[in-house]
């Protein structure tokens, strides 16, 4: 009965990409997740936002993340950025939540819902795969972290503390005189 309870009160890893359903690259993520963290469950919320649509993903991250167990890891990576200089991040929340992302918005409509603890970069050679491509850092970067984090290394230890992250507004409609004006997003 102990072990039954112990089991469920161990967060899970939920994955959210645009790496779509026809090829090796989430495969090859929980690979390196369980290389890391056996144990963990992975959840896949999504792999099918529309590619490079950060907004698609923060709206998805945004609408479900409170339906998960508490301390949830979210491994979420919609990258158009990836190889250049935007960060690796890691963040804590009030809420309990953990997300792991490159700081480009994804996280920060989820984040802000579930109150913004502490964010690090993710610089730490020892949370990483020994070589990291400029090209897959879903495999390299935040996997890793994210099974890391799941099998408990604080978050500090990944990286330095960073005082803010990217930001992204989701349009809302609004009402002019008898026009609703709004975006197709």
């Amino acid at each position: 009965m102990t072990t039954v309870r112990a089991a469920r009160s161990r967060p899970v890893i939920a994955m959210l990409t645009d790496f779509g359903y026809r090829d090796h690259y989430v495969g090859t993520m929980k690979g390196v997740i369980a290389s890391i963290a056996p144990e963990a469950r992975i959840i896949d919320i999504t792999h099918g936002i529309a590619p490079q649509s950060i907004m698609a993903g923060a709206i998805a991250l945004g609408e479900c993340w409170r339906y998960f167990p508490r301390r949830t890891v979210f491994l979420a990576v919609v990258d158009p950025g990836v190889g250049t200089a935007r960060l690796p991040i890691a963040v804590e929340t009030r809420a309990g939540a953990r997300f792991v992302a490159p700081d480009n918005g994804l996280v920060w409509p989820a984040v802000e819902q579930a109150g913004l603890k502490r964010a690090v970069e993710l610089r730490s050679p020892r949370f990483r795969l020994p070589k990291v491509s400029s090209t897959f850092h879903g495999r390299d970067i935040f996997a890793p972290a994210a099974a890391h984090l799941w099998r408990g290394a604080p978050l500090g230890a990944m990286g330095p503390a960073l005082d803010a992250i990217e930001r992204i507004a989701i349009p809302q409609p609004a009402s002019s005189g008898r026009r609703l004006v709004g975006s197709v997003i």
